[in-house]
């Protein structure tokens, strides 16, 4: 009985172990999504900028018959 006791002991801390390292991860993890998320609008906005620029420059050439 005394072994089974231990066993279970033993896998119960594991398991917490296992948790705690499971929870740190899931932390990084969102941390790391956060960043990657502010990152990715960034992009997008700047993405919309040149959009916007070239939209103005090929409007011009057209105007001026160059394209």
């Amino acid at each position: 009985m005394t072994d089974d006791l231990k066993n279970l002991e033993k896998s119960v801390e594991d398991l917490v172990h296992l948790s705690e390292r499971l929870a740190e991860e899931n932390q990084a993890l969102r941390k790391s999504r956060e960043s990657l998320m502010k990152e990715n609008a960034q992009h997008q906005e700047k993405s919309r900028v040149v959009h916007t620029r070239l939209k103005t420059i090929v409007g011009r050439l057209q105007d001026s018959g160059l394209a």
